[in-house]
């Protein structure tokens, strides 16, 4: 569903002092029915930090711009739930608009509900949340899915990877695409609501997948949505995008261009390295031509599959060989896993094709199992 969006208007009034700052920081006070008096260049901010730090609940970003503009920047999700790990339905448009006009309310800004709705779209993101059941956690997932990064579609600007697979982010001047572990990124959260702070407690490590798309200008993010609405769209509106099915074609498409093309079907995830494959069979009383056979079966199977590395042997060498060498190889590679990166792919695309939102009841089904697994070990 949605997460990060920033609005404008100029819908709003100011119905108690509060107090702005610039870019250098310096503090100005803003008296009740007035806005913030400044070039039209210039900007004044409310930064929420100290405010979700003083409450324990999350409340948007502000910035007064020149032209009388306000923008809000916030995470759609934080709003209603005080969390993003729960995500956000269509059914929840009423409840989400009225919190997000309290919110505003308690900073000392008043806007109409009808106002919020209308208020025109600057940027936004797409995300989905994904629990992962089997033996392949997150971190493994985005460890496996960084050596692939150079297949993806989009072109490469930086790749930033973090904390032993925690993230993996590529961006262009006008797109974002993230993939992280959402249970260790919650750590990292400078201002956690108390929800968060909860949630830190109870949430597995690497169970929680998260796949982010970032449209990062209004053009983009125009674009986009009409490409998905079939039409042209003059202005988006926040009402405009509240929708999941949108949501989910926008961040589907991208994903099928790249991670779920059949081109990924037959990779496996834990086999080991050139280097470690020599370690093994050092000392495993295998003859020299043995060894570059190993090799050769290793590298196939890295870059086609287990399943297509097979095939080619038993196409092109005869039954004792192909035999031989498979044999060979299940002496070498006893030690590993295998598990068909195909099988986590199709859990993952499956759960992103339902598109069926995260609710803080899934999130305590989840802690129980957890819990009983622990009490099952002991």
């Amino acid at each position: 569903m949605l997460d990060t969006i920033k609005i404008n208007t100029t819908n709003y009034q100011i119905i108690k002092p509060i107090q702005v700052q610039d870019i250098y920081g310096k503090v100005y006070k803003v008296l009740m029915l007035r806005k913030p008096e400044m070039d039209i260049k210039e900007k004044r901010f409310i930064k929420q930090g100290q405010l979700i730090d003083t409450t324990g609940e999350y409340y948007p970003s502000l910035t007064f711009r020149g032209n009388g503009k306000l923008y809000i920047e916030f995470s759609a999700p934080k709003i209603l739930f005080e969390n993003n790990v729960e995500e956000l339905s269509n059914e929840d448009f009423d409840d989400f608009i009225g919190n997000f006009t309290k919110k505003l309310y308690d900073m000392g800004i008043n806007i109409s509900n009808e106002a919020l709705k209308n208020s025109y779209v600057s940027f936004a993101t797409v995300s989905k949340n994904i629990i992962l059941d089997g033996p392949v956690g997150a971190t493994e997932f985005i460890e496996f899915t960084r050596r692939l990064w150079w297949k993806w579609r989009h072109s490469l600007k930086f790749e930033n990877y973090k904390e032993n697979g925690v993230s993996i982010r590529e961006f262009t001047t006008s797109t974002g695409i993230g993939i992280y572990a959402k249970a260790p990124s919650l750590v990292a959260i400078n201002h956690k609501t108390d929800k968060e702070k909860g949630l830190v407690q109870n949430l597995k490590q690497n169970n929680i997948l998260r796949f982010e798309y970032r449209m990062q200008n209004y053009q983009r993010t125009n674009a986009k949505y009409s490409w998905a609405l079939g039409r042209k769209v003059e202005r988006l509106t926040l009402k405009d995008i509240f929708d999941s099915g949108l949501s989910k074609k926008i961040l589907l498409y991208d994903l099928n261009k790249s991670l779920f093309s059949d081109e990924f079907k037959f990779i496996p995830m834990r086999l080991p390295t050139i280097k470690r494959m020599y370690e093994y069979i050092w000392d495993q009383d295998i003859k020299p031509s043995e060894e570059w056979a190993i090799i050769t079966c290793f590298r196939l199977c890295s870059d086609l599959g287990i399943h297509k590395a097979k095939e080619i042997f038993e196409n092109r060498y005869s039954n004792t060989t192909t035999k031989r060498v498979w044999k060979l190889c299940k002496k070498v590679l006893k030690e590993f896993d295998d598990y068909e990166y195909s099988n986590i792919r199709n859990e993952i695309n499956a759960q992103i094709s339902e598109f069926k939102s995260i609710t803080n009841e899934l999130l305590s089904e989840e802690k129980m199992n957890t819990e009983k697994c622990q009490i099952n070990l002991v």
